[in-house]
C-alpha cells in the first residue's frame, strides 16, 4: 500500500471502470465528477487531505459511478486494494473507524433525502388529485430537494 504522488488533472479512475480498490488522500484535493469531459460534466464533490473515496466500488464491485480527478499538484494518494484491506484494518484501525462513520453519515443523509423526496412527491400528487393549490411550504421543500440534488455529495458513491 504505497503512497503515490499525482499532478493536477490526473484521472485516478473513470466512471464505468471496474473497481477493486479505494483511495486514502494523504495530501491534496480530488474532484469527483459525473460525465467528466463532456458538456454535461458535473462536479459532485471536492475531497481533501484525510478524506477517502472509492470505498463503495471496492466493497460491492459495481462499476465506478463517477470519475475521480486530481485537483492539486503533488496530491498524495494511498491505493488500498481489496486484497490489502485486511492489513489496512490492522494497521490503521482509527482510519477504518472514520471510514465507517463517514459511510454511515452518507447512508443516513441519503435515506433522509430519499424520504423527504418521497414525502414531497406524495404531498404534491395528493394536492393535485384533490384540486388544491400546493402549499407554499411544499414548493420550498421541492426547491430545497432540487438544490440538494444539484449540490455536492447528493449521489456521490464511487
Amino acid at each position: 500500500m504505497e503512497i503515490k504522488t499525482y499532478k493536477k488533472g490526473d484521472v485516478i479512475f473513470r466512471q464505468g471502470d471496474s473497481a477493486d480498490s479505494m483511495y486514502n488522500i494523504f495530501w491534496g484535493r480530488i474532484g469527483i465528477y459525473v460525465e467528466y469531459g463532456t458538456p454535461n460534466e458535473k462536479k459532485l464533490a471536492t475531497l481533501n487531505t484525510d478524506d477517502f473515496f472509492g470505498e463503495m466500488g471496492m466493497l460491492d464491485h459495481a462499476p465506478r459511478s463517477a470519475t475521480a480527478v486530481v485537483l492539486q499538484d503533488e496530491t498524495q494518494l494511498q491505493e488500498i486494494r481489496e486484497a490489502d484491506f485486511e492489513a489496512f484494518l490492522k494497521d490503521r484501525p482509527t482510519k477504518v473507524f472514520v471510514i465507517m462513520q463517514k459511510l454511515c453519515h452518507k447512508l443516513r443523509n441519503r435515506s433522509r433525502e430519499y424520504l423527504d423526496a418521497c414525502r414531497t412527491v406524495y404531498e404534491t400528487v395528493e394536492a393535485e388529485e384533490a384540486g388544491r393549490d400546493r402549499d407554499p411550504d411544499l414548493d420550498r421543500s421541492i426547491a430545497r430537494i432540487v438544490s440538494t440534488a444539484q449540490g455536492n455529495d447528493f449521489f456521490y458513491t464511487v
